[in-house]
């Protein structure tokens, strides 16, 4: 009777373990909607760098298995338009949200970012995040915007590694340290919102994640569920009015077709030259000035994009970085595949960049020539990862056992975790616990379940004998 009820009970915890293994599969991590990890916590990206008496040059060649120049589109269905591509939550299952490459860039101004790169810049409350903070609360906060983005903890008050999202310096002390180049330069090379017009959109982080100034290469085709949008397709210069959404989702127009709406080749949405599927982009391109972008082109081929940009060494801008022979920058850098955006990216360890000097992570290399010959130019491969929810926040609580050194400025990522894919492994446990051991966790299910088996066995056994 002892045996009995003391296997009874053994049976009973073994259930209550399995069902809680199945539960913690079934919701972890679906049950947070700004949760989606890849299978691929880490790939890599080529960068080869080159300057003259005014230029500097940037190469980029990384692997994507399918590539998206596709982005943002009204559709007409069902007699209603419906939006694609919209910032999803990891990858669009129709392809429609575009490919991107990002360079950070300091010039030695913003502390602690030589160490930790783009983990300095990202902060509980941020969008996309478990931590989002609501629309409500930030349109009532200082910041008085939408969201939060990147910024650095510089802007916010208290000491220089704090970095609680509402906690703003003041307005004079930000347009100060703007002044005074404390941001970080912010590229971004987008496949469909800047590179069909050849440009690269440039910004900035301070306070928030800013666009330069100047006019965007991108704008808003404003649309209504019910009467569509603002802008469609000029059929007399191209013959067509519309996109067909099945060809987008099968990527049947190339990079060499149109797929993009220019200004110049627009004109009012007529209703009438609408059909069943029809697809018309939402975003405008066209020309920007000031310092909003600058020269950039991309191509996808054999598996690979390679991006190239073109920037003044000195654009004259306050709001960007200046190139100098020799001088230390730190650089560190972001990809978008996957038709994924917002957070979902693999992003690069920070790295030491100079013109001219061969002692650096990556050496830009001088030529006499307007453009480089990259065959001549040497190619620094750089990890990139997953970089899941590690915030600086937590990376400077107590929770983080390294965190008082984080704060003194004497440790690096590097040093907490020289192998980058061991940081994606380690953030990976702290986002999805479950997510990495799996194995261990259906081998242990297994174990209970065999051993409950065999207790039921011996006691029907055991039960027959007596009987």
């Amino acid at each position: 009777m002892i045996n009995s009820s003391r296997n009874v009970a053994i049976i009973a915890i073994g259930i209550i373990l399995i069902a809680t293994i199945v539960l913690a599969f079934a919701f972890q991590p679906q049950s947070y909607a700004n949760r989606w990890i890849p299978d691929e916590l880490e790939t890599s990206v080529a960068i080869q760098v080159a300057y003259n008496d005014e230029s500097i040059f940037l190469r980029a060649m990384w692997e994507v298995e399918k590539a998206s120049w596709y982005h943002d589109y009204a559709v007409f269905e069902g007699g209603r338009w419906v939006r694609y591509g919209s910032s999803p939550v990891g990858p669009d299952p129709t392809g429609t949200y575009e490919d991107r490459f990002a360079v950070m860039i300091d010039d030695g101004t913003v502390k602690g970012f030589d160490k930790f790169g783009g983990w300095l810049l990202v902060h509980e409350g941020m969008r996309f995040l478990d931590s989002e903070a609501s629309s409500e609360e930030v349109l009532e906060s200082p910041l008085s915007r939408s969201d939060v983005r990147h910024y650095i903890p510089q802007s916010r008050e208290g000491e220089w590694w704090e970095d609680s999202w509402d906690k703003l310096l003041s307005k004079e002390e930000i347009d100060d340290l703007k002044k005074k180049g404390v941001f970080i330069d912010l590229w971004q090379w987008r496949a469909h919102r800047s590179n069909p017009v050849g440009y690269v959109d440039d910004g900035y982080s301070l306070e928030y994640r800013h666009s330069d100034n100047g006019l965007s290469m991108f704008s808003s085709n404003s649309f209504d569920p019910e009467n569509g949008p603002q802008f469609m397709f000029d059929p007399e210069k191209l013959g067509f009015a519309a996109l067909e959404f099945e060809k987008i989702k099968n990527q049947e127009y190339s990079q060499d077709d149109i797929y993009y709406l220019l200004r110049d080749s627009m004109v009012p949405f007529d209703s009438s030259k609408m059909f069943e599927g029809a697809a018309i982009p939402l975003r405008l391109l066209r020309e920007p000035n000031g310092s909003r972008g600058f020269q950039g082109s991309g191509r996808f081929e054999n598996n690979y994009w390679t991006v190239n940009m073109k920037r003044p060494l000195d654009t004259g801008y306050e709001d960007d970085k200046t190139f100098v022979e020799g001088k230390a920058y730190t650089v560190a850098f972001g990809v978008h595949k996957r038709s994924t955006g917002s957070r979902w990216h693999y992003i690069s360890y920070p790295y030491e960049l100079r013109l001219g000097l061969s002692d650096a992570d990556i050496v830009g290399v001088y030529i006499d020539e307007d453009e480089p010959d990259w065959n001549q130019i040497p190619a620094k491969e750089i990890p990139l990862i997953y970089p899941g929810q590690t915030t600086w926040t937590w990376l400077t609580s107590k929770a983080h056992p390294g965190y008082a050194k984080v704060r003194n400025n004497t440790i690096s990522i590097w040093d907490i975790h020289p192998e980058p894919i061991n940081m994606a492994r380690a953030s990976l446990l702290r986002e999805d616990p479950i997510r990495g051991i799996e194995w261990i966790v259906v081998i242990s299910a297994l174990v209970v379940f065999v051993a409950c088996v065999i207790i039921v066995q011996n006691d029907l056994a055991n039960l027959r004998r007596t009987t």
